[in-house]
């Protein structure tokens, strides 16, 4: 019984908090080319006419993410405005929000996929983990 809830316990640490991990220290963790985007009031222009239009997300939903957050800074969560602020602006955690739900979406899909009865490499679970985790990082 205990041997079946560590199965369960280690798959939603590896499948949904090491991919929420990874991609908050990337958004938050780093000064990078996104400083641009951690300081943008509104969502800029150029997401809706460079390479970035093209995206698998809407550039719209960002848009949306925006005001939602401008909402729940203002509204809810009013008591983290000042922390919030000085992380980045609600654009950019909208659209942390956004592409972190999408990458969670993606693990679980990964995930999915590699339990699907098949031979060979993926039938070893530690096999299964280290291509998931390879995966993960590529996404």
């Amino acid at each position: 019984m205990l041997k079946r809830n560590d199965e369960k316990i280690n798959g939603f640490l590896f499948v949904i908090v090491l991919p929420l991990l990874l991609f908050a220290m990337s958004y938050y963790g780093f000064e990078s080319s996104y400083t641009r985007l951690k300081t943008s009031e509104t969502t800029p222009d150029f997401l809706f006419s460079s390479v970035y239009a093209y995206r698998v997300i809407p550039n719209y939903l960002s848009v949306q993410m925006t005001d939602l957050m401008y909402n729940l800074i203002n509204g809810p969560l009013s008591f983290f405005k000042d922390f919030l602020s000085k992380n980045g602006t609600p654009f950019y955690h909208g659209l942390f929000l956004m592409n972190s739900v999408f990458f969670i979406l993606c693990s679980l899909i990964l995930n999915a996929i590699f339990r699907m009865k098949s031979t060979g490499l993926l039938l070893n679970l530690n096999a299964r983990r280290i291509i998931h985790l390879l995966s993960v990082f590529l996404l």
